[in-house]
């Protein structure tokens, strides 16, 4: 059920933004080594990424990095754990730095802050943000592969730092200070808050067949919604939300009336994408059940064909044993077919084969099933449909066959029944079924064709 052409490019994406993370802590940590500010801040007068945070940054993407591709070694599995937990201890280590207020000495460890100033309380420490994000990277690394409460925990920790990383990231775009800092002094820099974003991003795909990313990569129709939605509501409502900021910044529009218009508009292009992606859905669906029903009927004579009828005469069989039902299967096919193949060609042939089928298809009841059985055969599932009964339905077909006008000659049918009745003994099977309607069908031919027989007539 699982889409792999999907899988394999969320694979690479998770490859990749491990990657990417890895080489933006390596950039910041050549710029500490060398002393390159562009290195360190994206752009001058804003946050810088503190030597710290470069660490864990290396340390998250070469544990994801190791940890992504499956089926894992136990040696990748080692090291992977082992650099998850690295980036665990360091968050928790800063995160009791804060929280107990005492100096661990793990600040400026390897590298001094010298771009700190007599304002910052703790030269080269991270945010407390950022400190708590590296536990979450750590935690859900460590639990991904484990039993389902914890793998459940991990997509809950996962959501948790996407969400962090969205906050702070947006905080840059829509120069909302608050949303990327924590009080005056312990500021999140533009490029922590997208790393954070992309780690959280790249831990939701990184095992793509399984868990809440399953229902997502299948060839489901709610993965199919949800590959084509998820990436289109939340992009579409940002976009409208940095224009509506700016038209409210350059005066264009009021604040109250730039909240309303997020609203509307917000309210109405989700509906549209719905509605976009549940057309997609539609034609997709429609299409689904066309092929179906095309892998379930017989291309010339236009009945079910025989896989169709087997699924569904185990289905009336299994009821009709429930619920104490008679069952009966009426098999039938064309008298001397051969020659009529021999004499007017195999294409007449299929022409009575496809008039047959019609015939068939106009004479049944709604609940009941015609199917080709093979070659000139016929058979036709009658739930709920006794011995007498089913002979009344059997000889007005065969009626029916032999007084149609036919082309070239007359044509007629031999017709076997046999019956499922609740109670009787021995109770037969469903394979002797069908084998007693046969018998009962090759009864009728040796008692010189164009007739009915019931195979309690036979016994």
């Amino acid at each position: 059920m699982v889409n792999q052409t999907v899988v394999r490019a969320l694979n690479r994406f998770a490859l990749t933004g491990a990657l990417t993370v890895t080489l933006i802590g390596l950039i910041v940590l050549l710029g500490w080594i060398f002393q390159i500010e562009m290195f360190r801040t994206v752009l001058p007068g804003l946050a810088y990424m503190k030597f710290n945070t470069a660490c864990g940054f290396i340390i998250s993407g070469v544990a994801i990095w190791v940890l992504a591709p499956t089926p894992l070694t136990r040696g990748r599995r080692v090291i992977g754990s082992g650099l998850a937990c690295l980036a665990l201890v360091l968050g928790a280590a800063t995160l009791f730095e804060y929280l107990a207020r005492v100096d661990l000495g793990i600040d400026q460890l390897l590298q001094a802050d010298t771009l700190a100033t007599s304002s910052t309380l703790h030269p080269g420490r991270m945010s407390p943000a950022a400190a708590l994000n590296f536990i979450l990277i750590g935690l859900s690394l460590l639990l991904r592969d484990g039993p389902p409460l914890a793998r459940t925990l991990s997509g809950i920790i996962t959501a948790l730092l996407i969400l962090s990383g969205s906050i702070a990231t947006a905080g840059y775009i829509f120069d909302l200070k608050g949303l990327y800092s924590i009080g005056a002094y312990s500021v999140m820099a533009l490029h922590t808050s997208f790393s954070f974003l992309l780690c959280g991003l790249v831990l939701a795909v990184m095992r793509p067949d399984r868990g809440w990313m399953a229902p997502i990569t299948s060839d489901t129709a709610g993965g199919y919604m949800a590959r084509r939605l998820l990436p289109l509501i939340p992009t579409t409502l940002f976009v409208l939300a940095v224009l509506l900021q700016q038209a409210v910044r350059q005066g264009m529009l009021a604040p109250d009336m730039g909240l309303a218009l997020m609203g509307i508009l917000g309210a109405g292009l989700a509906a549209s994408l719905v509605i976009w992606a549940a057309q997609h859905l539609f034609v997709s669906e429609v299409r689904n059940l066309e092929l179906n029903r095309l892998a379930r009927t017989d291309a010339l004579t236009g009945v079910a064909n025989r896989r169709a009828m087997m699924d569904a005469l185990q289905t009336e069989f299994a009821r009709a044993r429930r619920h104490n039902h008679p069952l009966s299967i009426v098999m039938f096919d064309v008298d001397s077919f051969k020659s009529y193949n021999d004499d007017f060609g195999h294409a007449a042939g299929d022409q009575l084969l496809a008039s047959l089928g019609r015939m068939l298809s106009s004479g049944v009841r709604a609940g009941d099933l015609a199917s080709r059985y093979g070659g000139e055969e016929f058979l036709v599932v009658l739930p709920e449909t006794g011995v007498a009964e089913s002979k009344i339905f059997a000889s007005r077909f065969r009626t029916k066959i032999e007084s149609a006008d036919w082309p070239n000659r007359a044509v007629t049918a031999s017709f076997g029944i046999s019956t499922f009745l609740p109670g009787a003994q021995p109770p037969i099977e469903l394979d002797e079924l069908i084998k007693s309607a046969d018998q009962a069908l090759y009864r009728s031919k040796g008692n010189g064709r164009n007739c009915v027989t019931h195979n309690a007539e036979t016994a």
